[in-house]
């Protein structure tokens, strides 16, 4: 049970929504049932998505796979998206000599993604 703008909010967030499809949306009716549905792509991979019901009540398109915001940031900027490097040794490498500029995080598959900003 939540506000219809709490709601929105996290539904913007959690599938990556630009304002303008927020701005877009609707508060549902009272007593209103938003529901997610836990869904796995052929990897393997687990997402949530949310039912078509759900999204006529609030008033959104249906979300893409990395969410509306991702679609307008690639077509802005293409050099955004992470590059994936192979694995540095772990015996020789220091987390602390790596330049300030760079996040490096471990992902899955003993890569290391690398967000350049």
């Amino acid at each position: 049970v939540t506000h219809g703008l709490t709601l929105r909010l996290l539904v913007m967030r959690w599938f990556h929504y630009t304002v303008a499809d927020f701005e877009e949306s609707r508060n549902p009716p009272n007593g209103g049932m938003v529901v997610l549905e836990r869904k796995t792509d052929e990897c393997g991979a687990q997402y949530y998505q949310m039912t078509d019901e759900s999204l006529e009540l609030i008033h959104m398109r249906p979300q893409t796979k990395y969410g509306s915001l991702w679609s307008v940031l690639s077509d802005i900027r293409p050099h955004l998206k992470p590059q994936l490097k192979p694995r540095r040794p772990s015996a020789s490498s220091s987390t602390n000599d790596m330049p300030r500029k760079k996040l490096k995080s471990k992902s899955k598959g003993g890569y290391w993604r690398e967000y350049r900003y």
